[in-house]
């Protein structure tokens, strides 16, 4: 106010204006929405495909937590990935062995005196 006087301008819009306002905030919301959406249903499909890694895996004979170190993307990858992990077992004459501490399975082995002189050439011979 300015001697009494108020010399605000206070801004008037056209129908136009405020549709056109109106619109763009409109389009940014749902933007976010679609970005928000879009994130839930790829946590979604990746939570049940890896229900669906487990389900596999235990259909195969196999421990349900190779679903946590697998690599897949979808289900055909994930169906290729288990095959062949079945296919390696199913090949090997005692299954697969997971040794965490790296030890030999325990057992008869046909390692004689310098196998492993040989294998690590701890003998100085090349």
């Amino acid at each position: 106010m300015e001697n009494g006087i108020n010399t605000e301008i206070e801004k008037t819009f056209t129908q136009a204006e405020v549709n056109h306002i109106v619109s763009e905030r409109l389009a940014k919301d749902r933007a976010k929405g679609t970005a928000d959406l879009e994130k839930r249903e790829t946590e979604l499909r990746a939570r049940e495909l890896a229900m669906s890694a487990r389900e596999i895996l235990a259909e195969k004979g196999l421990p349900k937590d190779l679903a946590d170190i697998l690599k897949y993307s979808d289900e055909e990858s994930l169906k290729k990935a288990v095959d062949r992990i079945h296919e390696l077992k199913s090949n090997e004459p005692e299954g697969l062995k997971v040794l965490g501490d790296n030890r030999l399975p325990k057992g008869d082995h046909d390692f004689n005196d310098n196998s492993l002189e040989k294998a690590f050439r701890l003998n100085g011979k090349d």
